[in-house]
């Protein structure tokens, strides 16, 4: 079973692990989905993550992802179990150099996740992009009224750079509101040594972003948190079957090729599987954090969830967290 952390300014608590739902009814079908999100549930899962554009890549239903979360809570009658997290303000897909964080499409973003979600209220309310030629009060104002509303419980930040944070925290507390409960960043055992993003609006985690996490009630949450199975598949049979497409991943550089093999021999030793260790490095933090997993199978969930029982032994923890920042 998952184990707890708490989610700032809401007075709940979310599971380890956030289930990512940005395959569904994409990467496989409604039924399994729901299939999906009933396993994570039996696990002790309680937090689950969408966003307004999700699913917007394939033709036909815009907001794919987030109607079929909707059918799900609606199907199941258990939505006050859930943690339901979604995201607005992302660039239209096809024209991703086109900012839209301002207070009227945050506005505009939420009220139709509300609608299409069918829900009166949504746990954890992210801001997907931002631009930071836009100043933060405007907008942190725009999340503070929607909480004064109630449509939305806590609010949080994606692809937001550590010193935004903090100039948005501050601007809430002088206006005695609460602040960003929650940072959604690029993340993983891999993502300080991939190379350069292609896609300039993303923010990867840095040492300014631990700073933050230690100094403020902020809760982590990234997104690519396995480094997209690189490491399972440049250990595995992918990598034997076809290396062309390993090499093109952007975690292929020479000290992640080194932290893969540090990775083989932890798995030897601990018995976990190398996707396990992955996530589970950034379950060993000194401040929480609840990785976004989006497994396309049950043996990926159920490997994902090994990861948030917390049973690694000390030596084998000491050596994952040492992997990322030892020499090549």
């Amino acid at each position: 079973m998952v184990r707890y952390t708490d989610l700032p300014h809401s007075g709940r608590k979310v599971s380890v692990l956030c289930l990512g739902l940005a395959d569904l009814g994409t990467g496989f079908t409604e039924a399994d989905g729901f299939a999906m999100v009933d396993a994570f549930a039996d696990a002790g899962g309680n937090f689950l993550d969408t966003a307004r554009i999700y699913s917007d890549w394939v033709p036909g239903e815009p907001q794919r992802s987030e109607r079929i979360l909707g059918d799900y809570l609606a199907a199941r009658g258990n939505r006050e179990q859930w943690i339901v997290a979604t995201k607005g303000c992302h660039p239209q897909w096809g024209a991703m150099g086109v900012p839209r964080v301002t207070p009227g499409h945050l506005r505009a973003d939420l009220r139709e996740s509300l609608r299409i979600l069918r829900l009166d209220c949504i746990d954890l309310y992210y801001l997907h992009r931002d631009d930071p030629a836009l100043p933060v009060g405007p907008i942190v104002e725009a999340l503070e009224e929607s909480v004064r509303q109630g449509l939305i419980r806590a609010y949080g930040c994606s692809n937001w750079r550590p010193d935004r944070i903090r100039a948005a925290n501050a601007y809430a507390r002088s206006m005695g509101g609460s602040g960003f409960a929650a940072n959604q960043p690029l993340w993983s055992l891999g993502s300080r040594h991939m190379q350069p993003h292609p896609d300039p609006t993303l923010v990867a985690w840095d040492d300014g972003a631990a700073v933050l996490h230690r100094s403020e009630s902020i809760l982590a949450a990234p997104y690519s948190s396995q480094a997209n199975g690189f490491f399972s598949k440049l250990l595995g049979e992918v990598a034997a079957r076809d290396p062309a497409a390993v090499a093109k991943s952007l975690y292929h550089t020479e000290r992640n090729r080194a932290i893969a093999e540090g990775l083989r021999g932890l798995s030897r030793e601990s018995g976990l599987a190398v996707s396990t260790l992955v996530l589970a490095f950034l379950l060993e933090q000194d401040f929480p954090v609840s990785p976004i997993v989006g497994p396309k199978s049950m043996a990926q969930l159920r490997s994902s969830l090994q990861a948030a029982d917390g049973r690694l032994g000390a030596e084998v923890r000491r050596e994952l967290l040492a992997l990322e920042r030892a020499d090549g």
